[in-house]
């Protein structure tokens, strides 16, 4: 696996739930730490890294606490929408301690299914690289109902490893 990694100079690293929070649901402090640490080493050697994380609605449930419908479409939506900030809020702090700056993209299957928005989500990627800034996807569940969502962030990142034309997806 390292020897691949040396050989890869476009990186895909997707984060799942269960990873980025404990088990309270917040968000794990000590795993980003970690997190930012090799990306840092991995920037620093010269390699661009695109992060697709999940954990938004986990850390919308942990941030506003008990509501008593939350599998109901319309609180999944908006845990997600708390979460979300929650998330990209905890990726900027840590992230800036290394000097790394970070951007958040939220996609729906339909941004892939749009020549139009893949090419901008394609010029996103490489601008926010070409100038040393971490992208961090996530799927955009606060307007995502079932039948247009992407499915799972493993989905995500296949299809943004594709798009990009990653390396690697780790």
């Amino acid at each position: 696996m390292e020897n691949i990694l040396n050989k890869s100079n476009k990186i895909v690293i997707k984060i799942g739930s269960s990873t980025i929070t404990s088990a309270d649901g917040t968000i794990d402090k000590e795993f980003m730490e970690n997190l930012a640490q090799q990306v840092k080493t991995l920037m620093d050697e010269g390699k661009r890294v695109v992060i697709v994380s999940s954990g938004a609605r986990i850390a919308g449930v942990s941030t506003i606490g008990k509501w008593s419908r939350k599998e109901d479409i319309n609180y999944k939506q908006a845990l997600c929408a708390i979460g979300q900030v929650e998330l990209m809020d905890s990726y900027r702090k840590i992230f800036s301690n290394y000097s790394i700056h970070v951007a958040q993209i939220l996609l729906t299957k339909e941004d892939f299914e749009s020549e139009a928005r893949t090419l901008n989500i394609r010029n996103t990627l490489f601008t926010l690289l070409d100038e040393g800034v971490l992208p961090i996807i996530n799927e955009n569940d606060t307007v995502c109902v079932e039948e247009i969502k992407i499915g799972d962030n493993d989905v995500l990142a296949a299809r943004t490893a594709a798009l990009w034309a990653a390396d690697i997806l780790i």
